[in-house]
């Protein structure tokens, strides 16, 4: 594994979820004006800046996996929330289980 993949740097290479998805959309020819992206976690800054680009109009995230972020990522998503909401983003955080387990930042976190 490249060095790089290891460390505090390691979350800035592999793609992001959010750009994943909307990259994903733009190469089948899926309109993503006016949709609605639902996500465990708000998006960090350029995740927010695709998200505007495309333009993504609502997001929904899972109040809490919300609750439970890392404090070194509170800023960023602070700064991501003011990006989106200046952008005109509509953004809901769902509050209940979704029904699965899921193992990321190593631990298990219930959804």
């Amino acid at each position: 594994m490249p060095e790089r993949f290891e460390g505090e740097n390691k979350h800035k290479y592999p793609n992001h979820a959010e750009r994943d998805a909307i990259y994903g959309a733009a190469r089948k020819g899926i309109q993503t004006e006016s949709l609605t992206m639902v996500m465990p976690w708000l998006p960090c800054i350029p995740c927010a800046n695709a998200i505007i680009t495309a333009g993504i109009r609502t997001l929904i995230v899972h109040k809490q996996m919300m609750e439970k972020t890392n404090d070194r990522w509170k800023e960023e998503l602070a700064a991501a929330v003011g990006i989106l909401q200046e952008a005109g983003i509509s953004i809901f955080a769902y509050d209940g289980t979704v029904g699965k387990k899921s193992y990321m930042h190593d631990q298990w976190w219930d959804a």
